[in-house]
């Protein structure tokens, strides 16, 4: 009997060493974690499985840290050979590297797209594509020379878009199956969001004067265009796009009169599926506004940034705006210019705050006290 006890109780202490192995660690979402982080710049925060990745600059070379659901360093890479920011002036030269774009695979694996800008009295641009494992150790990479990218998307083939001076078609190995160089989305601009049909969204402005609507096809083919969204002279941009679950459009951004007092407001467009006008909505209190970014959105409320004056402006500052499916603003809070917030699949905000010259300070923010 003594012998059988016996036996039991090592299989007890066996099944809890395994259950407890740091593979199965379950991590408690403490809704009060906090962290202070070494930043220089932040580029982005990104939810992921087990946490979140954030990136930026630390120390004049490119950084990219994974933390867990209460913003514990799991691990930093700021090794990358290419990553090594410097700026000698004159004709020492200069090299700069910004994330434009971070995508998690299926297997954990994270696609970095990368633009980067170089030169001394010539400058150019380049892309770097860079898979990391789920450590963050790089896998492989592809370069693109000559290439400005500013947005990058998977497509439903597990491919993917890149927009930039062209627009080029990638399979899932990187291999490059397309180029289009008659699309300049360097000058029009391309905020993107996937559609609920597999395909994938783009607004932008059209000529510098109207918001365009693309709606492209896997390979980048586009199926249809709309570009008629204002009556000239104006100077109007779309900076993020929503489809909503009946498959209508959202988009937000700014429309400036060409005509004084030259003025630019906040726009907002609803569209039907085929990118034809359901509403256009305009305010703006300040001299210059515009929207900025969805936080959140569903189909009765978005939360959304808004930026109120330009960079040269000392009182330059930024609102998170509650706002109707109607387009009509709730409720509004002021906050920090530089304040960075994404809505997570927990149901709660993260807020990443600046403070001082180099610490990155990540908050979790209830939904219900966004605007508190």
């Amino acid at each position: 009997m003594k012998q059988l006890t016996l036996i039991i109780t090592c299989l007890i202490i066996t099944f809890t060493l395994i259950s407890c192995s740091e593979d199965n660690i379950t991590i408690i979402d403490n809704i009060d974690a906090s962290s202070e982080i070494q930043f220089n710049t932040l580029f982005e925060i990104k939810e992921v499985q087990g946490g979140y990745i954030v990136s930026g600059i630390k120390d004049s070379k490119l950084t990219i840290l994974k933390v867990d659901a209460n913003f514990n360093i799991v691990w930093t890479r700021n090794n990358f050979d290419w990553g090594n920011i410097y700026n000698e002036g004159g004709w020492g030269g200069f090299y700069s590297v910004d994330i434009i774009n971070i995508i998690e695979l299926n297997n954990g694996n994270l696609v970095c797209f990368c633009s980067i800008m170089q030169g001394d009295d010539l400058v150019w641009h380049s892309t770097k594509i860079v898979i990391v494992d789920n450590s963050g150790n790089e896998i492989r990479s592809k370069d693109l020379e000559y290439y400005g990218l500013i947005n990058a998307t998977t497509t439903s083939d597990e491919g993917y878009l890149l927009f930039g001076n062209g627009l080029v078609k990638l399979g899932s190995n990187l291999s490059k199956i397309s180029e289009n160089n008659d699309l300049d989305y360097i000058t029009s601009g391309a905020y993107i969001t996937q559609t609920v049909d597999n395909c994938i969204a783009v607004t932008g402005t059209w000529n510098s004067e109207q918001v365009y609507l693309q709606k492209l096809g896997k390979n980048g083919n586009i199926l249809w265009e709309n570009r008629s969204y204002n009556q000239k002279p104006h100077n109007d941009v779309g900076y993020d796009i929503h489809q909503m679950s009946n498959d209508d459009f959202v988009i937000i951004g700014r429309t400036r009169s060409l005509k004084e007092p030259w003025d630019m407001d906040c726009f907002i467009i609803r569209t039907n599926n085929v990118g034809d006008t359901i509403w256009t909505k305009k305010f703006g209190l300040e001299s210059d506004e515009w929207l900025e970014k969805f936080i959140y959105a569903s189909d009765n409320v978005f939360i959304i940034k808004e930026t109120v004056g330009f960079p040269d402006n000392s009182n330059r500052t930024a609102n998170l705006l509650k706002i109707s499916g109607n387009g009509e603003i709730i409720e509004s809070k002021e906050i920090n210019i530089s304040d960075e917030y994404i809505y997570t699949s927990s149901g709660y905000f993260i807020k990443a705050e600046i403070k001082g010259d180099n610490i990155l300070l990540l908050t979790k923010v209830q939904s219900d006290n966004i605007l508190n």
